[in-house]
């Protein structure tokens, strides 16, 4: 461990904790992704592009 993320005359302290950082960026990148996230658009818009989708794939509007 380095002692440059330390207050100077703290270096008896413990470095605060880097483990918790990648399981926070992965939370962050799987809700930047739409893990959880609402659908972006308004409601008009999220029901055309399912229709323009039905249209093209042949799906029954659901």
């Amino acid at each position: 461990m380095s002692d440059a993320r330390r207050p100077e005359g703290r270096e008896h302290e413990p470095a605060p904790p880097e483990q918790d950082l990648p399981q926070q960026e992965l939370e962050r990148s799987e809700r930047d992704a739409g893990g959880d996230a609402p659908a972006a658009g308004t409601t008009e818009e999220r029901e055309a592009v399912a229709e323009d989708a039905d249209e093209l794939f042949g799906g029954d509007g659901d």
